[in-house]
């Protein structure tokens, strides 16, 4: 049985990188594509390829360290709360920060900046949505999760 610590860190973790795949998916995406685009506009043949991979690695790398924030940040506001008591908008914002501070801290672009922003205020909202979800589904039929009793193997 883990520690409450480790628990914490286990989940800080987890949402990390559950966030560094999806920015990577939507950076990669977005950015691939509008660089393409801008690109063919120039009369230039884009590597479509490159900018997805480069794109998508520069959203993983800010999704994972904006959601190591955002974890950071909800540990120490949302302590003793539970999912119903948060407000979607606050919690939102709470995942907005990390991902405008660091998003400037990168890029130094306004853009691109709120572009993060952005992300993060849509992440975190997604992740409140999702854990509501689940809890609710776990409420109303907890042993159809069939989840180990402590001593069982």
């Amino acid at each position: 049985m883990l520690s409450p610590t480790l628990r914490r860190v286990r989940g800080a973790l987890g949402l990390a990188f559950t966030w560094a795949v999806l920015w990577a998916i939507a950076a990669g995406i977005t950015g691939g594509i509008v660089s393409s685009l801008i690109l063919l506009l120039r009369r230039t043949i884009p590597p479509v390829g490159l900018l997805m991979a480069a794109f998508a690695l520069a959203g993983a790398i800010s999704g994972f360290v904006s959601g190591a924030g955002f974890a950071l940040l909800l540990t120490t506001s949302a302590r003793r709360r539970t999912l119903d008591d948060i407000n979607p908008l606050q919690f939102g914002a709470l995942g907005a920060l990390p991902a405008a501070v660091f998003g400037w801290l990168i890029f130094h672009q306004p853009v691109l900046a709120f572009i993060a922003t952005t992300f993060g205020f849509v992440a975190a909202t997604g992740s409140l949505i999702l854990a509501r979800r689940a809890n609710d589904r776990e409420l109303e039929n907890p042993t159809s999760w069939g989840r180990l009793q402590h001593g069982d193997d």
